[in-house]
């Protein structure tokens, strides 16, 4: 089943026009790792501290510490189910979006 799911989601993420990514929840960088790959430019983000290039720790629950519409797609997976103020992670979403 992963498989599948990740193979949906490599799809979506070719199919982006823009270059610029969001990734929050990112765990081990997989789809971060993905979207560099392809020439385009992903943040990784989680609330416990990884070890990759440009990571952000953010805790998904409070403000982001970005830019207004400074991406073109944010990566969110498997992670709202885990917020305790989803409201404030969607509110920040469409506010980082372009």
């Amino acid at each position: 089943m992963w498989k599948l799911r990740d193979y949906w989601i490599k799809t979506l993420i070719r199919k982006v026009r823009g270059k610029r990514f969001l990734d929050i929840g990112c765990d081990n960088g997989r789809f971060t790792k993905f979207v560099n790959s392809l020439g385009k430019e992903a943040i990784p983000c989680d609330i416990e501290k990884r070890n990759l290039e440009n990571f952000v720790l953010l805790d998904a629950n409070y403000d982001f510490p970005f830019e207004s519409s400074s991406f073109d797609c944010v990566l969110i997976l498997d992670v709202i189910e885990h917020l305790y103020r989803p409201e404030n992670c969607i509110k920040e979403i469409r506010r980082v979006l372009k």
